[in-house]
């Protein structure tokens, strides 16, 4: 395991390069996100040694944390007030239970914004056709022309949402499933693609300059919203 450092105490591996912690279900993403050239992710046998080596030793994954009484921090700048109900629940904890800490940010060129499109009540068939209402579109095509020489990134839940505005703004993908990853990340990094649609999967420690703006795509159970995350740069 010339990239990973077993810690036998915390039951978790480490990866030298980056010093993020591993476990055997995360190490392909680690390696597409993180190591994509790196000698030991060259090709899937070498890949799979490396996977076959850490399910030799006992792993802690993320779901055993809150039944072994672990200390938690979770960092969200997108959390609305009426969700934090739902965190809870997810996190198996009562809300008297978790301090919550809000304050605003005080970096001077970042804006967090909750907006919620009228979508029409008659929306074309297809589980995914109010992703392509005007609206929504008007509002992504807004924030686009709003970071001129910088890069955009929409982010949906999943795949299906990714293609399906992918197909209305005319750009690249990413996600788990996507052919040539390393490829089309390479090029929004490079600025041949400033605007790509993507799943979480971008956004697993990726390092990305010149980021002016990020949306993410929320379908709701009620009533379908965009949640724009972060505007680096306001005109």
């Amino acid at each position: 395991m010339e990239l990973f450092l077993y810690n036998a105490t915390y039951r978790l591996w480490i990866c030298k390069d980056c010093q993020y912690a591993v476990t055997p279900q995360r190490l392909e993403a680690h390696f597409r996100g993180h190591h994509g050239r790196h000698p030991s992710a060259a090709t899937p046998a070498l890949r799979q040694a490396a996977l076959t080596a850490m399910l030799k030793r006992p792993w802690l994954d993320s779901g055993q944390l809150i039944d072994e009484q672990t200390q938690m921090v979770l960092l969200t700048a997108t959390l609305p007030l009426v969700m934090e109900g739902e965190l809870c629940r997810r996190m198996k904890h009562a809300r008297e239970e978790v301090r919550i800490f809000r304050a605003q940010t005080s970096r001077r060129n970042i804006a967090y914004r909750l907006w919620q499109p009228k979508t029409p009540r008659e929306v074309g068939r297809g589980p995914y056709a109010w992703i392509k209402t005007n609206p929504m579109v008007l509002f992504v095509q807004d924030r686009i022309r709003r970071s001129p020489g910088g890069k955009v990134i929409v982010y949906a839940n999943i795949i299906g949402q990714v293609m399906a505005m992918a197909q209305v703004l005319g750009c690249e993908v990413y996600h788990s499933k996507q052919i040539n990853k390393a490829g089309v990340l390479d090029r929004f990094i490079w600025g041949e693609c400033p605007m790509i649609v993507a799943t979480s999967t971008l956004g697993m420690g990726v390092d990305i300059p010149d980021i002016h703006s990020i949306i993410h795509m929320v379908d709701g159970k009620v009533n379908n919203r965009i949640l724009l995350s972060r505007i680096s740069i306001l005109s």
